[in-house]
């Protein structure tokens, strides 16, 4: 443990994913906080990102703001597992979801996002999503975030914390964002899209700054408790579409950038290029799952030649590299993919002490944040939760393509906004 600057000395970190709901008397009965913590150190990491909550809502501690997992039975998982973690050198980095929250979903039906039909994300029927989602502008789901962070920062000690899913998973038309945004601008929001319209570009402006005001909030909650806490948001959903309303300012908001990808090389390439150049502070986190080829496969187990490949490509560009599990949803943990991540970064670590410089950068990709669309979804309807997003991005296929040419021509560039 290192105070502020813990992240500037970790480059293997792990998260262990634990989305797992509590209609099964089963569900979580195993979760052993030493096991949990043995399983750790034999993958040889320097942090852990350990889950206060889920997108499922149920807390892992003993919460008075909200509602404790049934399957932990009374048990405090996460000041456990601190404390195991900080007696044996880890520093610890709170996971904590935004805006994903079945638990507030279904308590508080006011704080629910609406899209472009009037429903929310569990309301078709037949098509239910398997999350339930809280607009940022629900005054009250506001507040439930704020106590929430100030109980965990007023009860425990760690290094970081990272906020999950900063970002807008539809075009919200609840009455708070109707509400707001013509307090704001005198206008009804606009249900059409058109690139051309003057109040369409505002409304959209006005959902990138809703969400930067809401990351504010959050980042602003844990630094008044603990100044010397770190933040990351999301920043995965950095280069998707204008309906997640991300923008490089969320950047602000964080001491270091990082997200989860699940692509290949190439993706991999692209995102940790525009990492290096976005990230306040270095390291960057890149993270992606042991699981292939992503987190929905949870039982499957990545060659160990691939996990290498990934942490090495990661450590070449100043990266850290953060790799994902699943959880067994009774709460165990299988040894042998600890043991297999701890080869890879026993090995990773005997280059760290090599780590330093800058990245060279020849030639340059720019990047336009504004560009996230297609002109061709003009006099479309927004998405709503069934249909989805539809049509390209032609902005970010030409970035991917150019981050293609230069890779196969061995050309070190990076990636400007």
């Amino acid at each position: 443990m290192t105070g502020k600057t813990w992240y500037r000395l970790s480059y293997r970190r792990i998260l262990v994913d634990m989305h797992i709901e509590e209609w099964n008397e089963e569900f979580l009965s195993k979760l052993d906080p030493k096991k949990y913590v043995e399983m750790l150190k034999r993958a040889r990491v320097k942090s852990a990102m350990i889950y206060a909550n889920s997108h499922v809502g149920y807390c892992y501690w003993p919460t008075k703001t909200g509602h404790m997992h049934k399957g932990l039975r009374g048990r405090d998982f996460l000041g456990e597992v601190i404390e195991l973690c900080h007696k044996e050198g880890i520093d610890v980095i709170i996971y904590y979801s935004l805006i994903f929250d079945n638990w507030a979903y279904e308590t508080h039906p006011e704080w629910r996002i609406v899209d472009i039909e009037g429903k929310a994300s569990r309301e078709y029927p037949g098509r239910a999503g398997r999350y339930g989602v809280c607009c940022p502008n629900a005054p009250g789901y506001r507040e439930f975030v704020v106590s929430q962070i100030k109980e965990l920062c007023e009860n425990y000690d760690f290094e970081g914390v990272f906020f999950d899913m900063t970002f807008w998973p539809t075009v919200c038309y609840c009455q708070n964002c109707k509400r707001r945004y013509k307090e704001e601008t005198g206008r009804e929001p606009p249900t059409v899209i058109d690139w051309d319209d003057p109040n369409w570009i505002l409304f959209q402006r006005k959902r990138e700054e809703w969400l930067l005001e809401f990351a504010a909030l959050a980042t602003s909650t844990v630094k008044k408790l603990k100044p010397w806490v770190t933040v990351e948001h999301q920043y995965s959903t950095i280069a998707a579409p204008w309906t997640f309303a991300v923008t490089e300012r969320l950047a602000e908001h964080c001491d270091y950038v990082g997200g989860d990808f699940y692509g290949g090389a190439l993706e991999q390439s692209f995102a940790c290029k525009l990492y290096y150049n976005l990230t306040p502070e270095k390291p960057f986190e890149y993270m992606t799952s042991i699981c292939f080829p992503n987190l929905a496969d949870h039982t499957t187990v990545k060659p160990e030649a691939l996990i290498e490949a990934q942490a090495f490509m990661t450590l070449a560009h100043q990266g850290a590299f953060l790799i994902i599990d699943a959880i067994d949803p009774a709460g165990t943990l299988d040894e042998r993919r600890y043991e297999l991540i701890g080869k890879v970064y026993e090995r990773l670590s005997r280059y760290e002490k090599f780590l330093g410089g800058e990245l060279c950068q020849d030639i340059a990709i720019y990047f336009s944040f504004d560009s996230k669309f297609d002109f061709a979804e003009k006099g479309q309807k927004p998405p709503s939760w069934v249909s989805g997003r539809r049509g390209r991005l032609p902005h970010v296929e030409s970035a991917l393509g150019a981050t293609e040419a230069l890779r196969t021509h061995h050309i070190p560039f990076g990636i400007v906004s």
